[in-house]
């Protein structure tokens, strides 16, 4: 089976053409990812499709019904997975995946993501050592799941902040400083979130970074901040404050990954990953990165839902405060580049203009600010 390297991350080749259709000579498609950690399989499905999974020992058997299809077989060749086959009959599939390791609870885990964003209904089967029983690397649509030797539970979600900048790096600065209001808004929203029963997890909470550290320059400090986005956790976000040469640009935007679309995010994008020829260089790499995951089913997918989690605090953030509202788009940030989960980057406003920044510099504004993330999270995890 091919598999093409890139980024750290595995990504196998499509193996098959087509999309599923009925019980006949059409196969569905099925795509492979791992990264050594854990393997995921994505498998075609119709709509209406529901399924069961049952394990013992070493074997992963998931039942598809209804679900027709000619006899399939494959390799895994990853730590995790050994080969699969999947056949079907009666008007049900059924999928046997062989693994490499004694399947236990938290071991694995099977759920469906529902067709949008132009990709079809999917059945997606993640196998590790530590997932979570039964939480998603993204919001899933309820279906019909059964799992032996397990109690079903409700999701443990968890967040990442990643309070922009910190320690020798101060960020922007004018009216506020960017290092300590981003930390002081995303403890804010921490406490709301905590109320709220999501669990947070934090890159800092205190006035430093891994930058300056034992060599850790500024590259290494954002894939630090990034490595925290493993996919035991449902969403990942970046707080910043805006700056501009001049005092007249203000308002507030939100961020999701991809390539940028003018100069103007592109400067952006630059000054957040260490500006000068720091942030340059970073920028460029990200660019090369964000054209190459153009064509990745696996990397779209998540980019849809990094959108809607942008959308929705983008809304919220505006409903609080009355900012200008800059809208959703798209840049280089090398932050976001990297987890494997739903991740964003929000610019809260800019420390140059002298009304907006100013409000930064308020406990009150910055309530507003942070109640307008954290309910836009809210409503991305309720999804």
């Amino acid at each position: 089976m091919p598999f093409a390297r890139g980024l750290g991350i595995l990504f196998a080749a499509l193996l098959l053409a087509g999309l599923f259709v009925s019980a006949d000579s059409a196969a569905p498609r099925i795509a492979y990812h791992s990264d050594g950690d854990f393997t995921r399989i994505v498998l075609d499905a119709p709509n209406s499709a529901s399924f069961t999974a049952v394990s013992s020992g070493k074997t992963l058997n998931i039942r598809l019904e209804p679900f027709g299809v000619a006899q399939q077989n494959g390799t895994g060749d990853t730590p995790q997975v050994a080969a699969w086959q999947l056949e079907g009959a009666g008007g049900h599939g059924l999928m046997t995946v062989q693994t490499r390791l004694e399947l236990k609870a938290g071991m694995y885990k099977v759920f469906n993501l529902p067709a949008g964003d132009g990709l079809p209904n999917r059945v997606v089967v993640d196998i590790g050592a530590n997932l979570e029983p039964v939480a998603s690397a993204a919001p899933v649509k309820p279906v019909a799941q059964t799992v032996s030797s397990r109690t079903p539970q409700k999701p443990r979600l968890t967040v990442v902040l990643d309070p922009g900048h910190g320690g020798i790096d101060p960020g922007a600065v004018g009216f506020v400083t960017e290092k300590v209001t981003t930390l002081d808004v995303s403890l804010k929203v921490r406490a709301i979130l905590t109320a709220a029963g999501v669990t947070v997890k934090m890159t800092r909470s205190g006035d430093y970074a891994w930058q300056g550290v034992g060599g850790c320059d500024k590259r290494c400090d954002l894939d630090k901040r990034a490595d925290m986005g493993s996919t035991d956790r449902n969403a990942f976000v970046s707080i910043h404050v805006n700056s501009t040469i001049g005092n007249k640009a203000q308002g507030i935007e939100t961020y999701l990954f991809g390539r940028s679309p003018d100069g103007e995010t592109l400067s952006q994008a630059e000054r957040e990953n260490g500006g000068g020829s720091v942030g340059k260089a970073i920028t460029a790499q990200a660019r090369g990165i964000a054209s190459s995951l153009l064509g990745d089913q696996l990397a779209q997918l998540n980019a849809s839902f990094s959108r809607r989690l942008a959308n929705g605090i983008q809304v919220n953030l505006i409903s609080q405060s009355k900012a200008v509202n800059l809208g959703v788009k798209q840049a280089e940030f090398w932050v976001i580049r990297k987890p494997r989960i739903p991740a964003v980057l929000v610019e809260i406003g800019f420390t140059t203009h002298p009304v907006e920044g100013r409000n930064l510099g308020t406990q009150a504004y910055k309530q507003k600010i942070a109640l307008g993330i954290a309910r836009g999270i809210l409503a991305f995890l309720r999804q």
